[in-house]
């Protein structure tokens, strides 16, 4: 069985990757950058980095890192404090010394929640697949509220029919104290958005029973 697992899972990835990197990038102004100075420019941004995290974000959804910056004083703590990949930018902000009240924490989610919503082309964020509960819609309206509610927080949001997945959380450092009457000392908020699933898992089920000898012929690609 978990083998199969395995196998199910890492067709799953091979179908996201072929989707993703299939999709002509109609995000990009090629007015401002030519396709080969796009080309350059990704060559020589570190992953890791807040350089790649802007960049890659902005040109998949038209969202720039002040946009979601916090309105507290920050700093990027660790070199792992922002990732940037194809369709992906990842942010954790951490407070300069101090710790962040609950205000603080959702007056930010709130502020990240109306961006997407502001960029998206239906006007609104939806729950998105990777957060639908039974006899619910994916593509159905949410509110920050219900966004948050559940163990896994986050929403989505749709530009130009892609659909990308919004994952927001609070850190904490374990070597502090709380002075609040809380368990951790919250410090930080982190934000991933990137590209997610575009649709429900039968239909991805679905896709690997239909594709099964092309998938079978990737996956001993993949192990040699």
């Amino acid at each position: 069985m978990k083998k199969i697992l395995t196998i199910i899972l890492v067709s799953l990835m091979i179908l996201t990757l072929a989707a993703c990197t299939a999709k002509p990038e109609e995000t990009v102004d090629t007015g401002k950058m030519s396709e080969k100075a796009q080309e350059d420019h990704e060559d020589n941004l570190e992953t890791f980095s807040p350089e790649a995290a802007e960049y890659y974000l902005e040109k998949a959804t038209g969202i720039k890192a002040a946009d979601i910056e916090p309105d507290w004083e920050w700093e990027f703590a660790s070199k792992y404090s922002a990732l940037g990949e194809d369709g992906r930018g990842l942010f954790t902000f951490t407070k300069k010394d101090g710790e962040l009240t609950d205000e603080e924490i959702d007056t930010y989610f709130k502020k990240v929640f109306d961006k997407t919503a502001a960029v998206s082309q239906d006007g609104y964020n939806i729950i998105g697949y990777e957060f639908v509960g039974e006899g619910e819609n994916a593509l159905d309206p949410t509110t920050l509220e219900d966004a948050l509610g559940g163990w896994l927080q986050g929403w989505a949001f749709r530009v130009d029919d892609t659909i990308y997945t919004v994952y927001v959380s609070s850190e904490y450092d374990n070597d502090k104290e709380s002075e609040f009457d809380r368990l951790f000392y919250y410090n930080a908020v982190k934000v991933d958005i990137a590209q997610g699933m575009q649709k429900g898992w039968d239909d991805y089920m679905s896709d690997i029973e239909e594709n099964q000898d092309e998938i079978e012929e990737a996956l001993k690609d993949f192990a040699n």
